[in-house]
């Protein structure tokens, strides 16, 4: 009799007869490297076809399952050891007597819930985070969702990234956690981890790299380096990431308690090494094997991926000069240690409203353009946590826009967008 795997997972038909062996052909030519594309839709092909190597499938991350080798793999990728030269780990080193940087690594459903469950782990529940208020829905809401209290800071002019100065202005005896959110760059934290050691409370830092993956400072990786208490950095694998899963993120920190807290929460609350016990108010976050074997699958073209994204942006950099030049587009200013920048999203700001541009660019042009929001400009937040003056985050919040910015694109591609920007910006 062959032997069976005796837990409860719901049916998926493997495959039979010829069809069994369209499937294993298929397994076989990519096992040897012989297909023609389509390895992500390959390996998603393998997981389901053989589902006897996965009884826990979705339930209990085991060390042999894909989420596993991801967390893995994508530290590798992403981690060289920090250089000793490297201000913000001499200075870790300095004040934790750091032997080693330990890195642990859990994946989760997305970004969001990764967030959330960081900021839950934590203990926000009624306590003040601090983020920026123009960001994408998932920091604020993810504060929200936490219990927590979001206070907003102000951006940088020309980085549109978290302005340090405005946040440690904000910081208060009520501030539990902050969340920086890293934009095409690698953002310096010494000078916040400093000032917020003046202030002598337990103050998390939490960095969401959702766009800023394979950036770096200083010769360290976004999120290579997680300060006490309870520091963590979160990557999306969303579609429109660097490295996609169609789904899913990854959460790093060095404090092994910490991840095994945010573990519990991810899996119900339940303890995931005894099932029988429950530790924490949890909720169903953990990843989906199909989205770690496509990421994984991501990981082996990494190069290439970030070959052609600072290929497009060197397109769009060419394309947008002469509107650069009249004042009409302003692009986004990078700070990276290296000149191989690498893009999520391509953003640039406008000299006018974006919202006649972002309607002209869909009617007359099927071009869709893409934008962030100002969180305490929204009724819903100013209502209930109230408002608050950000001058610079309320003279842009209008203005900055995020062009199409995807591997298909092409030079004819680019050129076509930024003639209907211009047409648009002056029509």
């Amino acid at each position: 009799m062959k032997k069976k795997n005796l837990f409860g997972l719901s049916h998926i038909d493997p495959g039979h007869g010829k069809t069994r062996k369209q499937i294993e052909a298929l397994l076989e030519q990519k096992q040897w490297g012989k297909n023609e594309g389509a390895d992500e839709m390959l390996a998603v092909l393998d997981l389901l076809a053989n589902l006897d190597r996965h009884p826990y499938l979705n339930s209990i991350v085991m060390k042999e399952s894909p989420v596993w080798a991801l967390a893995r793999e994508f530290a590798q990728n992403f981690f060289a050891p920090p250089p000793d030269t490297n201000k913000m780990f001499a200075h870790l080193v300095a004040k934790y007597k750091w032997d080693e940087v330990s890195v642990y690594t859990i994946g989760l459903s997305n970004a969001t819930n990764a967030l959330t469950a960081a900021l839950q782990a934590h203990d926000v529940v009624g306590k003040e985070v601090i983020t920026t208020s123009y960001n994408y829905a998932a920091a604020p809401n993810a504060i929200v969702a936490a219990g927590g209290i979001p206070k907003f800071a102000d951006i940088d002019k020309e980085t549109f990234c978290i302005d340090i100065a405005s946040t440690l202005k904000r910081v208060n005896k009520n501030t539990a956690a902050i969340i920086v959110t890293h934009v095409n760059q690698a953002i310096d934290l010494l000078p916040l981890l400093k000032g917020l050691e003046k202030s002598k409370q337990k103050i998390a830092i939490f960095q969401d790299a959702t766009a800023a993956i394979g950036c770096s400072s200083d010769g360290v990786g976004v999120g290579q380096l997680n300060p006490p208490p309870h520091g963590a950095t979160i990557f999306s694998l969303g579609p429109t990431k660097v490295i996609s899963g169609l789904g899913g993120a990854l959460l790093m920190t060095h404090d092994y308690e910490f991840l095994r807290k945010i573990e519990s929460i991810a899996f119900y609350g339940l303890n995931p090494s005894n099932d029988e016990e429950i530790l924490e108010f949890g909720n169903n976050y953990k990843m989906n094997e199909i989205s770690a074997v496509i990421a994984l699958e991501q990981l082996k073209k990494k190069e290439d991926l970030i070959l052609k994204r600072r290929q497009l942006k060197k397109m769009y950099d060419e394309a947008l000069k002469p509107l650069v030049k009249k004042g009409l587009v302003t692009l986004q200013k990078i700070v990276s240690d290296t000149d191989d920048i690498i893009l999520t999203h391509y953003m640039v700001r406008l000299q006018k409203s974006y919202h006649s541009v972002m309607q002209k660019m869909a009617t007359d042009f099927q071009i869709g353009l893409s934008h962030w929001y100002c969180y305490h400009q929204e009724p819903i937040y100013a209502i209930r946590f109230g408002t608050c003056k950000l001058p610079v985050t309320e003279s842009l919040s209008d203005k900055i826009i995020f062009l199409p910015f995807h591997l298909e694109l092409e030079k004819e591609n680019v050129d076509y967008i930024v003639k209907c920007l211009s047409e648009s910006l002056t029509g």
